[in-house]
């Protein structure tokens, strides 16, 4: 009966805190590279795609179809092509979506220069 009564505690401070976890809307992503980037997110087990495409040179785009949310990780894949669709590099970043009342998950900005590539996000640089 102890047992039982511990775990059902224990359920009951979990939930509260993921039940008020706002529901991302939007992901966005910066291509800071002068070259094609097939960009994927994954959840933070990476057994899933949540959303993967096309950014295009110094361009953003904003991702929908995961249903981010606060208080979660997600993993960030840029692969960076030439114009023949060779992948010149890849890099991944472990991003967190913080709890605010925005519904704002910073910016992971991908970048290749000098045959190196990496992630920026919330003022960090994450190479994985």
């Amino acid at each position: 009966m102890v047992l039982l009564s511990a775990a059902a505690l224990a359920v009951a401070f979990f939930i509260p805190h993921r039940a008020a976890a706002i529901d991302r809307l939007e992901f966005p992503t910066r291509n800071m590279s002068n070259y094609r980037a097939w960009v994927t997110i994954q959840n933070d087990i990476k057994t899933r795609n949540l959303d993967s495409g096309w950014v295009e040179p110094g361009k953003w785009r904003k991702w929908w179809s995961g249903h981010y949310l606060t208080g979660s990780y997600y993993f960030v894949r840029f692969e960076f092509v030439d114009d023949h669709g060779r992948v010149l590099c890849d890099t991944k970043a472990r991003v967190f979506a913080e709890y605010t009342d925005s519904g704002h998950v910073p910016d992971a900005q991908g970048y290749y220069q000098h045959g190196k590539c990496w992630i920026v996000t919330q003022d960090k640089i994450f190479p994985y």
